[in-house]
């Protein structure tokens, strides 16, 4: 399970965090605000296409990052990045995407 980031100054704290990047996807991981559970947040430029591209870029990423979450830490929060590489990809490479930065993020 993870949960959503709401508050501002969370997003204020990735700008100290540490920064992984594997092809389309980055992923920014900070101390989190609200410790308990992961906490994953989500920036998708316009660049990458109109909202509805976006939008189901999103929800896939959400998706294939709850199959990881057990391995994420509970006190730290994330935040992912997508550029227009991200949409070309089937949800079978995402997710092998989004599982190769978790173990960056957290080898264990």
């Amino acid at each position: 399970m993870t949960g959503r980031i709401r508050r501002g100054a969370q997003f204020r704290a990735f700008a100290a965090g540490t920064r992984c990047r594997r092809g389309p996807l980055a992923i920014t991981v900070a101390p989190s605000l609200q410790p308990g559970i992961p906490r994953i947040g989500y920036t998708i430029s316009r660049a990458v296409g109109p909202a509805v591209v976006r939008n189901r870029l999103r929800r896939q990423l959400r998706h294939a990052f709850a199959s990881v979450a057990p391995r994420l830490d509970d006190q730290s929060a994330y935040l992912v990045s997508a550029t227009r590489g991200a949409t070309t990809l089937t949800y079978g490479e995402l997710e092998r995407l989004v599982g190769a930065l978790a173990h960056e993020v957290h080898p264990s």
